[in-house]
C-alpha cells in the first residue's frame, strides 16, 4: 500500500495532533459504495489493532481491512480556510461496493 499525503494535509495533521487513522467504511444497502475515511479524533478508539506508518513527520494508522487492500491512498484537504477536512482518494474504495440488489 501507498500512503501519499499533501502538504496541505501534513500540515492539519500536525495542527491537531500528529496521527491520522484511515479505515474503510462499507456502504449499507443498495448501492451504497464503500469509501475511505480519514480520523484525527482518536480519543477513546481502540487502535491497537491498526498498522502505524510515519509519512512526513505524520502518523497514519492504517486498518487491518486498509492494510488488506492492495491501494495507493492519497489524502488531500478540502473546505474553506478555516474548515478544511481530509479527503481520501483511493484506487480500491470502489471494490466491493454495497450490497447486491434484487428487483
Amino acid at each position: 500500500m501507498e500512503i501519499t499525503l499533501t502538504t496541505e494535509a501534513v500540515d492539519l495533521v500536525r495542527r491537531k495532533g500528529g496521527t491520522v487513522a484511515l479505515d474503510l467504511v462499507r456502504g449499507v444497502g443498495c448501492g451504497k459504495p464503500t469509501e475511505v475515511v480519514a480520523d484525527m479524533f482518536l480519543k477513546g478508539k481502540d487502535l491497537s489493532s491498526y498498522l502505524p506508518a510515519e509519512q512526513d513527520g505524520v502518523t497514519v494508522l492504517v486498518s487491518p481491512a486498509m492494510s488488506r487492500s492492495e491501494a495507493q491512498v492519497q489524502v488531500d484537504t478540502k473546505g474553506a480556510a478555516f474548515w478544511r477536512t481530509l479527503q481520501v482518494r483511493t484506487d480500491a474504495a470502489g471494490r466491493g461496493s454495497g450490497s447486491s440488489c434484487s428487483t
